[in-house]
């Protein structure tokens, strides 16, 4: 049931309120309309008494307001929707792309890049960084794709590593 009589919030408790929608967004990851939000926080958004309220939230950076009635998490890739656009995405981004910076753009995100990861060939390939330890995504070109026999693999891992002292002599 809505609070329509609730009186307008303090500074703090602004704040908190505030927090509890950039949570409920963020954990949501998709378009929420302004009377879902206003259920969730068992107040009514467009009460004149929560002006302050509407004005900070759809000014805040971290949300995504069509100016009508619908409200959204901004993840740092927004835009990436499907599975199609995270494809897109990695192929446009030579230089990779940290993991963890994915996942928060839409609800099953984790699940398709394990899938895209799995494939045979892989559209996906992710490698640890050096120094951070972190999982860097990278498009993979599937026209470099080719099957190497167990025996050649093997063959190959017999040779020895070449010491740089006997390779400047």
């Amino acid at each position: 049931k809505l609070r329509q009589c609730r009186p307008a919030p303090t500074m703090a408790s602004l704040n908190l309120l505030i927090k509890k929608v950039l949570d409920y967004l963020k954990s949501e990851l998709r378009e929420v309309t302004t009377a879902e939000l206003s259920s969730h926080l068992a107040l009514d958004l467009t009460a004149p008494a929560q002006q302050d309220l509407f004005r900070n939230l759809s000014s805040n950076p971290k949300i995504i307001f069509d100016g009508q009635s619908s409200w959204r998490w901004r993840s740092v890739y927004h835009f990436v929707k499907t599975r199609a656009d995270l494809v897109t995405l990695l192929r446009n981004s030579p230089h990779g792309i940290v993991s963890t910076a994915l996942h928060d753009t839409y609800k099953g995100v984790k699940n398709d890049i394990q899938t895209l990861l799995d494939a045979d060939p892989p559209l996906v390939i992710a490698i640890s960084h050096y120094v951070s330890k972190k999982e860097v995504l990278y498009s993979y070109d599937q026209t470099v794709h080719f099957r190497v026999s167990p025996a050649v693999a093997a063959a190959w891992a017999e040779v020895p590593p070449v010491d740089k002292a006997e390779q400047d002599r």
